[in-house]
């Protein structure tokens, strides 16, 4: 299982940091910094990825092709 990442943004000038801090090292501002989530690892790619969403088709792989053409390699298992 992934391990969850967190990143730390500062609510007054988005400046992002690895670690948790009092005062924003960007814009002096106290208190501004709040913790947040990241995804990844196996799954945690982007939500729209998913098929039938902003236009994706899915394509049926049978195997059978008839129309396409043969490369002969000269490797008997291939």
């Amino acid at each position: 299982m992934a391990r969850n990442k967190s990143r730390f943004v500062c609510q007054n000038c988005g400046a992002v940091s690895a670690q948790m801090m009092g005062r924003c090292p960007n814009c002096a501002e106290w208190n501004s910094i709040v913790e947040e989530r990241e995804q990844g690892g196996i799954g945690g790619g982007p939500k729209s990825a998913i098929a039938g969403q902003h236009g994706t088709e899915l394509v049926c792989l049978s195997g059978k092709s008839e129309d396409a053409s043969r490369i002969t390699c000269g490797i008997t298992e291939l």
